[in-house]
């Protein structure tokens, strides 16, 4: 999520506001978990699929094409 916000020339703390999470919307919280990392909700932080996954495409592809990061390894930057 870390530069929806921002733009690249902006320093990383301009142009956001600070929102407590009991304000932020279930459906926005969902559909960020859907769009960022599916099975969220059913891994301990590391995806296994999601390291099967993209460690055949990135054979199939011959190089880096697909990564497997979840949002718990992603820094809030």
């Amino acid at each position: 999520m870390g530069t929806c916000c921002t733009r690249s020339w902006i320093p990383a703390a301009a142009g956001r506001i600070l929102v407590p999470y009991a304000q932020i919307s279930p459906h926005l919280i969902n559909a960020t978990v859907a769009t960022e990392d599916a099975r969220f909700w059913h891994h301990p932080g590391v995806d296994p699929i999601g390291i099967i996954r993209a460690v055949f495409q990135n054979v199939q592809g011959g190089g880096i094409v697909s990564g497997a990061s979840t949002i718990p390894q992603n820094p809030g930057t």
